[in-house]
């Protein structure tokens, strides 16, 4: 049982955890053919080394686009994001560990007085089942858990944690923190090593605010496990890529909190937000935080402003900032992947490096790194790219492609409207035959934006939506890029 409670408790309190051929009159290829990208990437380009690649492909300064049919429409007139460079190389790239030194200096920029450790937690202390049980509680009024299943789910949790308070401990076992990297050594079950990863952990439950950084490292395993616990049996799943997390939990708890308002602006602060702290400020803080881990690369890929209102409440009491950054290589940033709300079309790849912090008055609350990944080496130093001329006429026919047999569904009574918010040359991870080990940075044009279809309102509460990636084209061989894949 002891065993049980630690995997639930690690579940509930830690936040984490191609090519196609170009056929734009069919429907979307689903396919790898990256050697003939490749190929054709490598053909020489006929500008000169000082050209900028905006003028290379000819780009306008905006892209504009408007579509009116029966049942489906489509706007544009944004200004294109083109990264003041003179060429977009394609990367091998692969995943990466935290190395020992930056695993401290996000311990020593995230709780600088808090370095105690806790190891071999089997159980919780009252005061940490009593947060959850408040967690779960919050969780129960979101509308994403509205679902009877859901809520039945949650009330079993919370019956569970409340009789476990009975026989918790009051404190749990500490000692100095001594800046190294722990060991956990996966089993299965019968006691044989399947597998290990390094971790880090660090906490501080001695205050009204409990803070905790957990960072672990990829394991050494190949497939999932299946671990016989109780007779039941469990499943460990393997884990190829690094994760951290930070949070800081208490009196201003921040879990209960999603979406009130995108910003697209940092220097106006959203109408009715409490909050002291305006959105430039958040930034700054956040930017701050990535300099000092040596992150300066990191490009801002979204930000919202959160509350924690809901259809009993007519005013919200607790705020904070969302933010997403992505890394960035030789001046071009990886495309945005936030999970959107419709997570067949849209959810973000499982292995895509992104960092997300939640920022209120008191300061950083919330850090979570995910999918750290390295260039390991470059496979087309000058890709040579299609003319934006060509990219504009893929988009205008794959967009009718993709979105017109949505509005012939069944189901459909009122026309679709996508307007898009943002446009512009990014790489994304594109993993070799699922190797995530032999993955390729690849530059696209990626289009963002709204589909009036998109649920922004559950039971008279609106919400924030962030933009949507509504197409993605290679801006090799132009073609269509399936983010929820990765080719």
């Amino acid at each position: 049982m002891k065993k049980v409670i630690a995997i639930l408790f690690i579940a509930v309190m830690t936040f984490s955890t191609a090519a196609c051929q170009k056929t734009p009159e069919s429907p979307i290829v689903v396919g790898k053919d990256y050697e003939t990208m490749i190929e054709q990437a490598k053909i020489p380009n006929e500008n000169s080394a000082e050209t900028i690649l905006k003028d290379a492909v000819q780009a306008p300064d905006t892209f504009v686009f408007d579509y009116s049919g029966d049942s489906l429409f489509i706007s544009s007139n944004v200004q294109l994001n083109l990264p003041e460079v003179s060429k977009a190389p394609i990367f091998q790239a692969a995943p990466r560990d935290f190395t020992l030194e930056q695993a401290l200096m996000l311990v020593d920029n995230l709780l600088p007085d808090t370095q105690e450790l806790i190891q071999d937690r089997n159980e919780l202390t009252k005061s940490e089942l009593e947060a959850l049980i408040i967690q779960l509680k919050q969780r129960k009024t979101l509308p994403e858990y509205s679902s009877q299943e859901d809520q039945d789910d949650i009330e079993s949790a919370i019956q569970y944690y409340a009789e476990l308070m009975l026989d918790a401990p009051q404190h749990v076992e500490k000692r100095p923190f001594d800046r190294t990297f722990q060991t956990q050594y996966i089993t299965d079950g019968k006691g044989r090593t399947a597998g290990q990863y390094t971790y880090m952990e660090v906490w501080d439950t001695d205050s009204d605010i409990q803070h905790r950084l957990y960072l672990r490292n990829s394991d050494t395993l190949t497939d999932d496990i299946f671990i016989p616990d109780e007779g039941d049996g469990s499943l460990y799943l393997h884990r190829p890529t690094a994760a951290a997390s930070f949070s800081a939990e208490g009196v201003d708890n921040i879990f209960g909190v999603y979406g009130a308002t995108v910003i697209r602006d940092v220097s106006v602060t959203p109408e009715g937000c409490n909050l002291a702290k305006s959105p430039a400020d958040a930034k700054q803080e956040a930017e701050g935080l990535l300099h000092s881990i040596g992150c300066d690369t990191y490009r801002l890929g979204g930000m919202m402003l959160l509350n924690n209102s809901n259809k009993d409440k007519k005013e919200a009491t607790q705020w904070a900032y969302e933010l997403f950054y992505f890394p960035s290589y030789e001046g071009i940033a990886l495309a945005p992947t936030i999970d959107s709300v419709d997570e067949e079309l849209f959810h973000a790849p499982l292995h895509y490096e992104k960092i997300k912090m939640r920022i209120n008055d008191a300061g950083i609350q919330s850090f979570t790194w995910d999918a750290p990944y390295e260039i390991v080496s470059t496979k087309v130093e000058d890709a040579h790219l299609l003319p934006f001329e060509d990219i504009q006429d893929i988009f205008s026919k794959m967009m009718l492609v993709k979105y017109e047999p949505m509005t012939k569904l069944e189901n459909s009574q009122d026309p679709l409207s996508i307007e898009i918010t943002k446009a512009g040359l990014y790489y994304v991870l594109m993993p070799q035959q699922n190797d995530i080990s032999n993955t390729l940075l690849v530059p696209v044009w990626a289009f963002y934006g709204y589909r009036s279809w998109d649920w922004i309102e559950v039971q008279g509460i609106t919400y924030g939506l962030y933009e949507q990636p509504i197409l993605m084209i290679n801006a090799i061989d132009g073609s269509i890029i399936d983010l929820a894949k990765g080719y």
